[in-house]
């Protein structure tokens, strides 16, 4: 993947990495909001929330081209997430949740919580690819669509 990173030329609009910021703050600064606010955690880290999302944009900018790359791979490959495949990694989940079945079942209930999971499958099947891909040498689909 580093090196597909590297090799890429990926045009995107900032807002992309503006909206990763933002995820990476609440990220963050969540546990935090459980118990206060935004402020409390700025005040806890000793930083403004502009130097925060200053130091946020590197790895934010990261992850947009790691998810756009990763996107493309999948796209190239053909790879999808079926829904039986979605149920089967609910269960999964379910199962190895102990006490918190019932709770991870009502999230993975919502269409958001199945979205995100949907994601998470495509990203282990893409990451699971470049594995093969690496290994066998046949990169000619995802080497190919990443200069598109």
């Amino acid at each position: 993947l580093s090196a597909l990173l590297a090799r890429a030329e990926l045009d995107y609009p900032p807002v992309l990495v503006e909206r990763e910021v933002d995820r990476l703050l609440q990220e963050q600064a969540g546990p935090a909001q459980q118990g206060g606010d935004l402020e409390r955690y700025l005040q806890r880290v000793g930083k403004s929330e502009e130097e925060l999302r200053a130091e946020l944009r590197p790895p934010a900018e990261e992850r947009v081209r790691r998810s756009l790359v990763l996107s493309q791979v999948a796209e190239a490959e053909n790879i999808t997430v079926g829904d039986a495949e979605v149920e089967a990694e609910v269960e999964r989940l379910v199962a190895g949740a102990g006490e918190q079945a019932d709770e991870a079942r009502r999230l993975f209930a919502s269409e958001q919580g199945r979205d995100a999971l949907r994601r998470s499958l495509l990203t282990r099947k893409t990451l699971e690819r470049l594995v093969d891909i690496a290994s066998t040498g046949e990169a000619e689909g995802a080497s190919s669509t990443l200069k598109e």
